[in-house]
């Protein structure tokens, strides 16, 4: 979600430009990381919670 290299990246931009015309690609970028940093956070708590469950886990189904 923060990574210039994202395709959609352009087009948000041009989005964000019909509200603010100062808006360039660190606008949108900066706007975006508190988003980033919530979906980090769920996918390392997910990671934490299942790791036990994976291959060569204790627990067998």
């Amino acid at each position: 979600m923060v990574t210039p290299l994202m395709v959609y990246l352009p087009f948000i931009v041009l989005l964000a430009q019909r509200y603010r015309r100062d808006a360039g690609m660190g606008t949108v970028v900066s706007l975006m990381i508190p988003y980033t940093l919530v979906v980090a956070v769920t996918w390392l708590l997910f990671f934490v919670a299942w790791y036990p469950l994976g291959p060569n886990s204790p627990i067998k189904a």
